[in-house]
């Protein structure tokens, strides 16, 4: 390994403008790492419209020596052909990569691409940190690297247990300005990561490969000096991306308690990313409204006890409907989670969800074609059972959670019956969209019919909320108008 002097950190385009809402969380914490450890570091973000060419004569003029790239499985390709370009042009620089896909795939992924030196798996910090400081490879643990023509994976080491002692992000390289203008409702709003780790049995999940098992968090005081910091810099928007923020509910109270004891005001704090529905009581939604949180997405999964069962979620239907009516009679405003084509479902339970999906008074709802990753439960039943029709490298490139196109049968719901089961079930979600933006623009009175329908089209809403003029003509005057704040 040479020298480490310079790091070029490379974000890959995930996502379009109108779904690409969350700064990228773990990078934020590498470059942290890396700036604190004193190395140069610069950030070249793809998802602001940047073109390869744009890359290399940034890697010129940079001159970085190493460059660590995120990956996730959507879209993994592309990254690859991407990082052997770089490797064309820069044969002597270090290509690194971490993230999710190479935490699923492991020591695949430098078979599939060459041009990668060296993966880390799972948690980053520790083995990133490590291998800027010149520790030889052999020492380092979680990390995949090639010697003397072979493939050689370092056992992983114990995962953080003081989160405190990992420096927050402060994107100081980041093009924030460029990036907010990318997400979806065009303001600055700060992603933050409270615990890492999980640890329920969901046999569809792998984020047990990733971060591990084991809840881990960070202190309340420690999230609050996050949120002060950008509250100092004008950021009122924090979205809660960790899977476990209300998992103990002492840490929610101290944490609204805390909020107002520093004064920090005015805040639009949501969940976007999940909450259990067995982890929230009605008094502490209630005090989370009192302090600013304002949207929750709830994983709800199936409307059937039986599925959730069949899962190992943990949760009963009743237990989710409870919380549902919570939400909605608190006036948050709701995004449901669910799965389509779960081993053991039937149309019969399929129908069901779409019915909890309507029982509410929601303003989003996601039916995603259930994805099994490798290192689940999924997975393996269904490759020991062979029922998968694609194979993983395949349907993970294309990312097919939100079109009609199975990846796997079961007994219960063989292919034909799983088209028309999503079929339906993205009936409903034009449906739920619709009625949500009915509800609205109800003083618009036939112009805010007219508008809910075409709401309900995915495509024509991406093109709706993402374009600029649009938003600044029509979109904001109508917030105005009838009173919606975010």
């Amino acid at each position: 390994m040479v020298e480490i002097k310079r790091i070029l950190f490379l974000i890959f385009a995930l996502h379009s403008a109108f779904y690409f809402t969350e700064l990228p969380v773990g990078m934020g914490y590498l470059a942290e790492t890396a700036e604190s450890q004193g190395f140069d570091v610069d950030v070249f973000d793809m998802n602001l419209d940047y073109t390869l060419d744009e890359i290399i004569r940034r890697k010129r003029k940079y001159g970085a020596n190493l460059i660590a790239a995120q990956m996730y499985s959507v879209r993994y390709k592309r990254g690859y052909k991407i990082l052997k370009m770089l490797k064309e042009y820069f044969p002597d620089v270090v290509v690194l990569v971490g993230g999710a896909h190479p935490s699923v795939f492991r020591e695949k992924v430098l078979e599939d691409c060459e041009a990668i030196d060296v993966a880390v798996y799972g948690e980053g910090e520790i083995p990133f940190k490590m291998l800027c400081s010149g520790i030889a490879l052999e020492r380092i643990p979680g990390i995949i690297y090639r010697k003397d023509g072979r493939i050689v994976t370092n056992p992983p080491d114990k995962y953080i247990s003081d989160l405190d002692a990992v420096a927050f992000p402060r994107y100081r390289k980041f093009e924030l300005d460029e990036f907010f203008k990318h997400s979806l409702n065009k303001i600055p709003k700060i992603s933050i990561c409270g615990s890492r780790g999980c640890p329920y049995q969901c046999t569809y999940c792998a984020s047990g490969s990733i971060m591990g098992k084991l809840y881990r968090y960070r202190s309340i005081e420690n999230i609050l000096d996050e949120m002060e910091y950008w509250y100092d810099q004008g950021i009122r928007y924090f979205s809660f991306v960790d899977d476990g923020f209300t998992y103990r509910a002492e840490r929610v109270f101290e944490f609204c308690d805390g909020l107002e004891r520093r004064k920090l005001y005015g805040c639009a704090l949501s969940c976007d990313n999940g909450i259990r529905a067995d982890r929230v009581t009605r008094d502490m939604l209630a005090r989370m409204r009192e302090v600013g949180f304002w949207r929750v997405g709830v994983g709800v999964e199936s409307g059937s006890t039986k599925v959730l069962k069949s899962l190992k979620k943990g949760e009963k239907v009743e237990q989710i409907r409870e919380t549902l009516r919570n939400l909605t009679e608190l006036h948050y405003s709701v995004m449901l989670y669910f799965l389509v084509g779960s081993p053991g479902e039937t149309m019969e339970d399929l129908d069901d969800s779409l019915k909890l999906a309507l029982e509410f008074p929601v303003d989003a709802v996601s039916f995603n074609n259930t994805i099994p990753y490798p290192r689940t439960e999924l997975f393996e039943y269904l490759e020991s059972h062979k029922l998968l029709l694609r194979e993983p490298e395949d349907y993970l490139n294309e990312d097919p959670r939100h079109c009609n196109k199975p990846v796997f049968e079961t007994y219960e719901m063989p292919i034909h019956q799983r088209k028309e089961a999503l079929r339906k079930a993205f009936a409903v979600e034009r449906l739920v969209a619709r009625k949500s933006m009915r509800r609205r623009l109800q003083k618009l009175g036939i112009l805010g019919d007219i508008f809910a329908f075409y709401y309900g089209y995915p495509k024509i809403r991406a093109q709706v909320m993402s374009n600029m003029l649009f938003r600044k003509i029509v979109l904001n005057p109508v917030k105005k108008l009838v009173h919606i704040k975010y």
